[in-house]
């Protein structure tokens, strides 16, 4: 923003250039997805379909959404899959865009914040109206797991195992707008709330990824790095 650019860093040279320009207003790259050779992008004033950018070729194209519009906030790849945190039929939803072989699913009512975590056992756990649902990404059927209660937000995706024996296997990690750590346990469907450990004043963090050199590296939303 605001010359809706996608750009890339070169880790080893420290360097920043662009690769598309994919508007001539001012506005947002909402979402971004790279998946086998394409970049998956939305922007929030074209919501007619999802764009595709081969990056051998640079043609765009505009995979349609299914009936009407869609405000696109997240897009996180899960297997064969690309799953959309999106604003459809007036709802926040989860949309899924089969990469294989075409075609959209929808799942959700008012699902909460910006991740859904990553495949567990042929499943993806999200949050809807302050439940943890669980979803079988073979048949789509969505079954509510468990009463996450008070939530002010999504802002973690993964999976950690801590040393409590209340909390044994596979931890869903969430971590809340004011810093705190909110675990829900898969196996025994209890939640555990942590203090931050980072002082200073909230921030939201848009997106965070591993480099080649093992390092974090994390967007901030109205941040300067």
């Amino acid at each position: 923003y605001p010359n809706c650019k996608i750009i890339k860093y070169n880790i080893s040279k420290k360097t920043f250039s662009e690769v598309i320009r994919v508007s001539n207003v001012e506005q947002y790259v909402s979402a971004l997805c790279y998946n086998k050779g394409y970049l998956y992008y939305q922007t929030l004033k074209n919501n007619e379909g999802l764009y595709r950018y081969n990056l051998s070729t640079g043609e765009t194209t505009v995979i349609s959404f299914p009936g009407e519009t869609a405000d696109v906030e997240k897009i996180m790849q899960r297997g064969k899959y690309l799953c959309m945190i999106a604003t459809y039929k007036g709802a926040r939803k989860l949309m899924f865009y089969d990469t294989k072989y075409g075609g959209w699913q929808t799942v959700g009512t008012n699902v909460i914040g910006k991740y859904v975590t990553p495949i567990l056992d042929n499943a993806i756990y999200y949050v809807d109206n302050g439940y943890v649902y669980k979803l079988d990404l073979s048949s789509f059927v969505s079954t509510k797991h468990g009463n996450m209660g008070y939530i002010s937000g999504v802002q973690g995706e993964g999976f950690a195992e801590i040393s409590d024996p209340e909390m044994p296997g596979a931890n869903y990690v969430n971590i809340t707008y004011s810093g705190q750590y909110q675990l829900w346990n898969i196996q025994n469907r209890i939640l555990k709330v942590y203090p931050r450990v980072i002082e200073g004043a909230n921030s939201e963090t848009r997106s965070y990824d591993f480099g080649p050199d093992g390092r974090l590296y994390v967007g901030e939303y109205m941040g300067t790095k």
